[in-house]
C-alpha cells in the first residue's frame, strides 16, 4: 500500500498537525457565525410609513461575537507558524550542523515589497553565516519565488497580508471586526453612484403605497 505521505519529508510531518490545528480553529469559528447568523439574524430591520412610502429601515446590527475576530488570528497565526517552522526544519535538515542560537532567531519567512529589500534580507549576518538562503541557493529562489513583489498589486498580495494581519494581531491589539450592510442596487443603477455601507436608520427598500380608489 502506497503512503499516503510520500510526498512530504519525514522533517516536514509536524506541518501536518498545525495545519489539522488551523483547520479545527477555523471550523470553531464556522460553528460561531452559523449560530450568530441563525434566524432571525443578526439584522434588526423595520418598517417606517411616509405619506407617500413605506420603508425598510436598518433598525439595528447584533455585534459580532468577540471569540470570531480572535479565533481568526489565531488561524492566521498558526498558518504563519506552519510555514517558518517548515523553513526552519528545512534548514536544520540541511545544514551539517546545528543552527546557532541568533541563526535560529534570524529565521523567518519575509514579506518583501521589491527584491533590492529582498536581497538585504539574505544578507543578514546571520542567514549569510550558512548560505542556504542566499540569491542563486534553491532556498533562496525559492522565497524569492513567494515573495509580494512578484505581483503588480504588492498589498494584495497573499503572503503581505497574512504578514501585515498577524503582525498587527500580536504587536498592536487584538483583530477588530464589524458587520456592515452592503447596499444592494438595481442593474439600471448609475455605476457612479456611491456603494457605501448602509448605517443604522438607513433605508433598505422604499415602495410607494398603493392609493385607494375613489368612488
Amino acid at each position: 500500500m502506497t503512503d499516503p505521505l510520500f510526498w512530504l519529508p519525514d522533517h516536514q510531518h509536524h506541518a501536518l498537525y498545525t495545519v489539522a490545528h488551523v483547520d479545527a480553529t477555523i471550523d470553531k469559528m464556522a460553528g460561531i457565525l452559523e449560530t450568530y447568523l441563525r434566524s432571525p439574524g443578526p439584522l434588526d430591520l423595520r418598517s417606517r410609513l411616509t405619506p407617500t412610502h413605506e420603508e425598510v429601515v436598518l433598525a439595528g446590527i447584533a455585534p459580532l461575537p468577540e471569540a470570531v475576530p480572535r479565533l481568526f488570528a489565531d488561524a492566521l497565526n498558526q498558518l504563519r507558524n506552519a510555514m517558518e517552522h517548515t523553513l526552519g526544519a528545512e534548514l536544520r535538515h540541511r545544514l551539517t550542523r546545528e543552527l546557532t542560537l541568533d541563526e535560529a532567531r534570524a529565521v523567518e519567512v519575509p514579506s518583501t515589497g521589491s527584491e533590492v529589500a529582498f536581497d538585504a534580507w539574505t544578507r543578514h549576518k546571520h542567514r549569510k553565516s550558512h548560505e542556504l538562503l542566499a540569491r542563486g541557493s534553491e532556498l533562496g529562489e525559492r522565497l524569492a519565488r513567494l515573495q509580494p513583489w512578484n505581483r503588480r498589486d504588492v498589498d494584495m498580495h497573499p503572503l503581505r497580508r497574512l504578514v501585515t494581519h498577524t503582525n498587527a494581531a500580536k504587536h498592536q491589539a487584538p483583530t477588530v471586526t464589524a458587520v456592515r450592510v452592503g447596499k444592494v442596487m438595481h442593474d439600471s443603477a448609475p455605476r457612479d453612484e456611491p456603494t457605501e455601507a448602509h448605517e443604522l436608520g438607513g433605508r433598505r427598500v422604499s415602495h410607494r403605497c398603493r392609493t385607494p380608489r375613489q368612488g
